[in-house]
């Protein structure tokens, strides 16, 4: 797992450089990065400074993912721009990471995200191309710094902070809690219709948001007890509809609600008794399946190879 300075989740505490200044005047301005850790060898807390090379420019302090999945790591909200062949795929708030000493880094929107390999006398972009594609394997070319963007012929890609109030404000509308994913699968998250885990809302297998769960971590364990986090008047239940034969995973009220559900972490997975979650994936499952799958409680011997789970 790669973290931007150190572990932890995407929150105002993380130590997030600025990539650039929402003032023209102040895009060349450089960061001077004091991001640290505070780990523990033989009981002595020690810092760890300077994890990436400092006075590096602002908008190229970012994490490397490239030709791969998207990693795990601190995102942050900044304002970007991806114009490839003349066509904008993200202009607006977007996702930013940031990891390596070079400074390269990666920018994420809903369907499309690029990376840009910095290197001493320039840069390499690359995209997913493809909406939803996990995978930036499709190569822009070389590219050069300009302001807050690194561009070529063919491409544009910008990542500009934002004011730190608005930055905050979406920091502190983010849940706080776990995102669940299928084994081998974690470019999926179990989600709610337009993510919103509310009462009444059906649980179902989507795209993470923005390739990293944004707004689907909002499970906590208690112990190896599954709870929404912050929500403890909510609860999931197993139902069955009448005329269908599999239960549908629903929100509902606690109170309501007489299944509770644990974690089973050396199996991977969300049980009651025998009793276990799993994916109706279609029989022609693809990487390109985008439409939410649906979920389903089986008995828990019964589809194994449908019922593991990562909660991270």
């Amino acid at each position: 797992m790669h973290r931007a300075c150190h572990s932890g989740s995407n929150s105002a505490a993380d130590s997030v450089a600025l990539i650039g200044s929402p003032a023209r005047e102040n895009e060349e301005r450089v960061a001077r990065i004091s991001c640290r850790s505070i780990v523990s060898k033989n009981d002595r807390p020690q810092v760890l400074m300077n994890v990436f090379r400092c006075h590096v420019p602002l908008v190229t302090l970012a994490l490397l993912v490239l030709a791969a999945t998207p990693v795990r790591a601190v995102t942050t909200p900044v304002q970007c721009t991806l114009v490839v062949d003349g066509t904008s795929y993200i202009d607006g708030v977007c996702e930013f990471t940031r990891d390596n000493r070079e400074g390269s880094f990666s920018i994420y929107g809903d369907q499309y995200w690029a990376t840009v390999d910095v290197g001493r006398d320039g840069g390499e972009a690359f995209w997913n191309e493809a909406a939803g594609a996990t995978h930036a394997q499709s190569r822009l070319g070389e590219v050069r710094r300009s302001g807050g963007c690194w561009q070529n012929a063919r491409a544009r890609i910008c990542a500009v902070a934002l004011p730190t109030a608005r930055r905050e404000q979406l920091l502190a509308l983010r849940p706080k809690g776990s995102k669940i994913s299928p084994e081998n699968a974690d470019d999926w998250c179990i989600s709610t219709p337009d993510a919103r885990f509310e009462r009444g809302a059906t649980l179902a297998m989507d795209r993470c948001d923005h390739f990293w769960g944004i707004r689907q971590r909002v499970f906590r364990l208690q112990g190896d007890a599954l709870a929404l986090d912050a929500r403890p008047d909510l609860c999931i239940d197993a139902r069955t509809a009448a005329g269908t034969q599999q239960p549908t995973l629903v929100i509902d009220a606690c109170a309501d609600v007489r299944v509770r559900w644990v974690y089973d972490r050396t199996e991977m997975t969300i049980r009651s008794n025998d009793l276990c979650w799993s994916v109706l994936w279609p029989d022609n499952r693809t990487s390109a399946v985008v439409q939410p799958v649906p979920l389903t409680a089986v008995r828990c011997q019964r589809h194994p190879e449908t019922s593991r789970f990562n909660i991270e």
